[in-house]
């Protein structure tokens, strides 16, 4: 009979949770609903942030940070200036220099004649004007409101005398660029070659002219794999923070129970403790069916590719089960600390984006040093109390599972590998599958363990509280106040 009733009050509790869902529809919808859009949001921006392949690019100068039109210095030697006629004004504003020889001049007198680092003769005149131009770029740089990106330096004969046999050379036009103007070299190149043909074709409008487009490459599978992994860390940071307002849904229908003592009456009618806990245990576990079903398709149609190759889609969905059904019982325990169902609810929420920093933490200070390892250890041990945590944990080393031999290495080794010390530890030829120990397994295991433990544990606090004295120790519970004792201010008044 015992038995028959408890299953009622089950069914009825259990009920009771249905109808409360199904007539506070705000409610449900936060906590079926808001996890799965905030991951779908945060996937989606990613996705978009990131692109696989690049549009061509058109070199042109107007990209120059709209100073397109810039001055652009040359030296005006007799043999420039047919090039220079045929420059188009929309390409550049050409600011003829005078003369090099001040610069040439200063150039000597701080390097002198036997600079080691000339080129042998005949190009040393040609590196010595190449530098005069150089040092004329830097020091009238102050001199114009609009930015230089390029120059041109146009071919000029210099000549050069040594063992008493003078030689001559022509040196090519060069080409000077500001480094801050991406793709410059290739531009003012190109409109350099765009002048010499119109040069030599005879100029005219008709004539023709040169365009230069660049054609990125596609990623190599070694790019896309890197990238996969970057975005597979962030989409972990994602799932983490997106499911931290599961168990705070949990918290708030407990704490609101006891906070309106709707709680306390079911329990002194006579309810068993054992069915009230269970029925919300059952119902709560099978209302996260549908966020962590849903976040799992979504994983799946977004390509997260260390989530679902090799055999990690069932491990993903392995540790999103186990996030489930032990941070539904976690919240149950932590319920007992909270009088106010909206504070408990900020602090579950608050507990989850801390378990997320504490997996960074976790993973720097294990590769640091030996001691720091060691210490890790131990941390591990308290982060672990945590579902939260072993979300994160699960997801980081799915992610970066590839290189887990070589992030991993055991404690001992570390300062050794740092010091260039050989240790008997090869990760080249070891390879972890999804469910190993050292990806998900442990993570997984205490899940498990500690969806059964944190259950045991609400329970069997509920029973002490069953006992007077130990039910004193809440810190919100009063003790009654003495009727006889208590007197209203006005009937004293009036006695």
């Amino acid at each position: 009979r015992t038995r028959s009733l408890a299953c009622s009050h089950f069914a009825a509790l259990f009920m009771k949770r249905y109808y409360n869902a199904k007539r506070d529809k705000k409610a449900m919808f936060f906590q079926l609903f808001i996890p799965v859009l905030a991951l779908l949001l945060g996937l989606t921006l990613q996705k978009l942030a990131v692109a696989s392949t690049w549009a061509e690019v058109a070199f042109s100068t107007d990209s120059f940070s709209g100073y397109g039109t810039g001055p652009v210095p040359y030296n005006a030697t007799p043999s420039a200036m047919g090039w220079v006629a045929q420059i188009s004004p929309t390409a550049a504003t050409l600011e003829p220099i005078g003369s090099l020889e001040p610069y040439l001049a200063q150039d000597a007198d701080i390097w002198g004649e036997a600079n080691p680092n000339y080129w042998p003769i005949p190009t040393d005149g040609v590196q010595r004007l190449g530098r005069a131009m150089d040092d004329f770029l830097i020091l009238t740089d102050t001199q114009h409101k609009q930015p230089r990106f390029g120059a041109f330096l146009f071919p000029v004969e210099v000549s050069a005398t040594r063992a008493g046999a003078t030689t001559y050379v022509t040196a090519g036009a060069g080409l000077f660029q500001n480094g801050t103007a991406n793709h410059a070299v290739p531009t003012y190149n190109m409109v350099l070659n765009d002048a010499l043909l119109r040069f030599a074709r005879g100029g005219g409008a008709g004539s023709a002219s040169i365009s230069l487009r660049t054609h990125p490459l596609p990623l190599t599978a070694a790019q896309q794999a890197e990238i996969s992994q970057v975005l597979s860390m962030f989409a972990m940071m994602i799932i983490t923070l997106a499911f931290a307002f599961i168990p705070a849904s949990f918290v708030i229908f407990i704490v609101k129970e006891r906070e309106v003592n709707s709680k306390h009456q079911q329990l002194v009618s006579g309810v068993s403790i054992y069915a009230y806990w269970f029925s919300n245990y059952l119902f709560d576990a099978l209302s996260y069916v549908l966020p962590g079903s849903l976040s799992l398709l979504i994983v799946y149609l977004m390509d997260i590719k260390p989530f679902i190759e090799d055999g990690a889609l069932g491990a993903t969905a392995a540790v999103f089960f186990g996030y489930g059904v032990s941070v539904a019982s976690m919240s149950y325990l932590i319920s007992y600390l909270f009088a106010k169902h909206s504070s408990a609810q900020n602090a579950v929420l608050i507990l989850q984006l801390l378990n997320l920093v504490c997996v960074f933490v976790s993973f720097v200070m294990n590769q640091i040093s030996t001691g720091t390892c060691n210490t890790n250890k131990w941390l591990r041990v308290i982060y672990s109390l945590f579902p939260g945590f072993l979300l994160g944990d699960s997801l980081l080393k799915l992610t970066l599972r590839p290189a887990l031999p070589l992030l991993q290495v055991p404690c001992e080794y570390i300062d050794a590998l740092e010091h260039g010390g050989h240790v008997p530890w090869n990760p080249k030829h070891v390879h972890y599958k999804p469910f190993d120990d050292e990806v998900v397994g442990d993570d997984l295991r205490f899940m498990l363990i500690e969806a059964a433990a944190y259950l045991f544990l609400a329970v069997f606090i509920e029973f002490l509280l069953t006992f007077p004295a130990i039910r004193a120790w809440e810190p919100w519970v009063t003790d009654p106040v003495d009727a006889a004792a208590a007197v209203d201010e006005d009937v004293a008044a009036g006695a």
